[in-house]
């Protein structure tokens, strides 16, 4: 017996117009569930938006709505959209965010001035000397799995279906090598 969504989600399948329009508007509720939380963690983020949304809308539902097609019924629609879109989103938001730091500049506004006192830009440049010298003595398994969250976006179960390890395993190994980052790093403060 099919569940109220899973028959709107079949019907949407089989080429229904009607079944498109509601689907939709869960897709779109899903977004702005998404957006709320997401634009506290990425500041700067609001220049993307239109962008996220319309990403997410053909990842929902392009090639014939395969990631649509893979919904089974275990949880509500909107449940379920919901953690695609905090997925999707959430990854192209820390892809935007990666290729922001990595260019030298940041997602918030406010952030992007440059520093004009040279004692600032002296310290700054000391830290981030500091944070390169950290990284750069990492072990290549360290390097990979930071690449691989940081740099890439993926999740734990990405990673841990490159690295051959469960996700828990991942999810270890990075909170125990975040923690070392966090105390190497923290000398550089006292």
């Amino acid at each position: 017996m099919w569940s109220a969504d899973q028959q709107r989600v079949r019907r949407l399948l089989a080429g229904e117009a009607d079944a498109y329009g509601s689907v939709q508007h869960e897709v779109h509720q899903a977004f702005e569930q998404v957006w709320a939380r997401l634009r506290a963690r990425y500041p700067g983020l609001d220049d993307h938006r239109a962008d996220l949304r319309q990403s997410l809308e053909v990842h929902l539902l392009r090639d014939g709505y395969r990631v649509l097609g893979t919904y089974r019924g275990e949880a509500r629609l909107s449940t379920w959209l919901y953690a695609v879109a905090m997925r999707h989103v959430a990854r192209d938001a820390q892809r935007l965010h990666a290729q922001r730091v990595r260019e030298g500049g940041s997602l918030d506004p406010d952030a992007r001035a440059p520093d004009t006192d040279p004692e600032v830009r002296a310290v700054r440049r000391s830290e981030r000397d500091h944070v390169r010298r950290v990284l750069d003595g990492l072990s290549d398994e360290d390097r990979t799995l930071v690449a691989l969250f940081y740099e890439q976006g993926l999740d734990a179960s990405q990673v841990s279906a490159i690295l051959g390890i469960s996700p828990a395993g991942v999810r270890m190994r990075k909170k125990r090598l975040l923690a070392r980052l966090q105390a190497q790093l923290e000398e550089v403060q006292a």
